[in-house]
């Protein structure tokens, strides 16, 4: 094993490297003396990457191709409007109301994302079960022909 000061975070298999300046964690500095003084214990550590590209949250603008996000907030915004309309028509409280409104929202998102998500999951089932089905009788096929065609010349030439 080689001894730390000959290792170098910057090589690979003793070569330089040239790939992209993010694509290693750079190792920190040893600390010094000086350092304990002081009381820098980030001494060494690169720099938290402070500005975020829009590209990097580009999954929170695109919620919509989630499958089932759009039919349960759909379903859950319904349901807890009428049902808040409807409480506020019987008591006239709007505090009340409210407050059932996002316990509904909550209540309907969670248990429709589930129930279609589980149909979801159900159907996908399916159609993999479909594939290998159509994929096994394809291979079923394939040898039936092989062997038919290995008997055929079996037959034409007596051992």
């Amino acid at each position: 094993e080689k001894p730390a000061e000959e290792c170098n975070p910057r090589t690979f298999n003793n070569q330089p490297y040239t790939g992209p300046k993010n694509a290693y964690v750079s190792l920190p500095e040893p600390v010094q003396e000086e350092d304990l003084k002081t009381g820098n214990p980030h001494k060494g550590f690169d720099e938290v990457k402070r500005d975020i590209d829009v590209k990097d949250l580009g999954f929170l603008f695109d919620l919509v191709r989630v499958p089932c996000f759009r039919d349960s907030m759909l379903f859950s915004m319904t349901g807890g409007t009428v049902l808040a309309a409807f409480r506020f028509y019987r008591t006239r409280n709007l505090n009340r109301s409210a407050d059932l409104a996002v316990k509904s929202f909550v209540f309907f998102s969670l248990t429709s994302w589930s129930f279609c998500r589980y149909q979801y999951r159900e159907k996908r089932r399916k159609i993999e079960m479909a594939f290998y089905e159509a994929q096994r009788s394809a291979l079923e096929k394939v040898l039936e022909e092989k062997d038919q065609a290995a008997a055929k010349g079996q037959g034409a030439h007596p051992s």
